[in-house]
């Protein structure tokens, strides 16, 4: 038994896109992960008072830093993936072109994507640097298409991409 499956132009077009924008789709889910994970983690008030409010919030202090430098480090590995995947530069080219724009001309998920990158340790983590970089070509108003010409793509391209993988 034999299965076809018939894909029109625009799934072909989509995917062709995703390959080529892989560098920003992965920035862009990674940042909009982040965000609605941190909204789900805000600190609840405790009922009760005295010595073991305290003793319950050096605890869970102790354990926000331990899980704080592992997720650095989940981070720093997901760029570094993100950024090998990032063959013809799209990711870097998005924060580039972000980083250009007015803050007021931002949408949510956009200033989420620069808070992304703004947030990544200066260390150079295998990839880190290359979108800082891109970080400060944008917001130095150069030309971002000259600086990764092989992106193809603007960045309203680039983000309708990345919101089209998204539910």
């Amino acid at each position: 038994m034999t299965t076809t499956i018939a894909v029109g132009f625009s799934g072909v077009g989509l995917a062709a896109a995703g390959a080529v924008a892989a560098g920003a789709v992965g920035l862009g889910l990674l940042a909009l992960a982040g965000r609605r994970r941190s909204r789900s983690r805000s600190p609840k008030p405790y009922a009760s008072s005295g010595y073991h409010k305290k003793r319950r919030e050096t605890q869970r202090k102790k354990a926000t830093s331990l899980n704080k430098d592992s997720e650095e480090k989940i981070l720093q590995r997901a760029v570094t993936l993100i950024r090998k995947q990032d063959v013809t530069g799209c990711g870097m080219k998005l924060v580039c072109e972000l980083a250009g724009l007015n803050e007021d001309e931002l949408t949510a998920d956009q200033r989420e994507i620069l808070k992304l990158v703004d947030k990544l340790p200066n260390e150079d983590g295998g990839g880190i640097t290359d979108y800082k970089a891109a970080l400060e070509v944008g917001r130095s108003l150069s030309s971002c298409s000259q600086t990764f010409p092989l992106c193809s793509l603007t960045g309203t391209q680039l983000m309708q991409t990345i919101d089209s993988y998204l539910p």
